[in-house]
């Protein structure tokens, strides 16, 4: 898909959490420029360890110490080239779930079929993989009145934050992601958010709706990450 191409397909895109059946849907007809959203109403705080490498001297004559770098030397990470996904997983948090494909229907929606997985947006951005030239976009389902075992989306927004690991599976081994940040935005804007929509190489966006107990959403939670090289 060519830039132009996509700009005649960005519109406003509206993800709706119903109260019984919490669709992710995303009108993509009218506007230019379709925007996701997340930042969790109560975000989870993550540090991550730093773990500082000390060197010492084990000679008492500074004259004559040895001075020997502990530091470890990670191994290059193995990222599959461009292939389907079939499972994501974020290990910081435990959450780990097929992927399937979905696609924008003709009415200009994006509704993912059920609730128990991640899926794939066949028809928007490109396949994961570490030669991927544009984004690779995800959406899900949350539910307002079942629990994560039913819809294990539930629980992202409050648990992911930046610095933590997507692993994504697909036909051609693992893709490996790091989030850099979390975005809670009003429906009706989505469509006008450029971060979103916009063409960035090895870049994972991942959709859903902002997650109220028992009520519908006037939000989405849209999670950013980056390939880890």
């Amino acid at each position: 898909m060519n830039r132009l191409s996509r700009r005649a397909w960005l519109g406003i895109v509206v993800l709706v959490l119903a109260v019984v059946s919490a669709l992710v849907i995303a009108n993509l007809g009218k506007s230019s420029t379709p925007a996701a959203e997340a930042a969790s109403a109560a975000p989870a705080s993550v540090t991550l360890p730093a773990s500082p490498i000390s060197t010492q001297s084990s000679s008492p004559t500074p004259s004559t110490a040895a001075v020997t770098s502990t530091t470890p030397h990670a191994p290059a990470l193995q990222q599959a080239p461009l292939s389907e996904a079939r499972a994501i997983a974020i290990p910081e948090i435990g959450f780990s779930v097929p992927v399937s494909l979905t696609s924008v229907a003709p009415q200009g929606y994006i509704d993912p079929p059920g609730f128990d997985r991640v899926y794939r947006v066949s028809d928007r951005g490109v396949q994961p993989g570490v030669n991927a030239d544009d984004t690779t976009y995800l959406a899900c389902h949350t539910h307002s009145k079942r629990d994560a075992s039913f819809a294990p989306c539930n629980t992202l927004q409050d648990h992911v934050s930046p610095g933590q690991r997507v692993i994504v599976t697909t036909d051609a081994g693992t893709v490996t992601y790091q989030i850099t940040s979390v975005r809670k935005i009003d429906k009706d804007k989505l469509a006008d958010d450029q971060e979103v929509w916009a063409y960035d190489a090895g870049r994972l966006v991942w959709i859903t709706c902002f997650y109220y107990t028992g009520t519908t959403s006037q939000y989405n939670f849209v999670i950013f990450a980056n390939l880890m090289h």
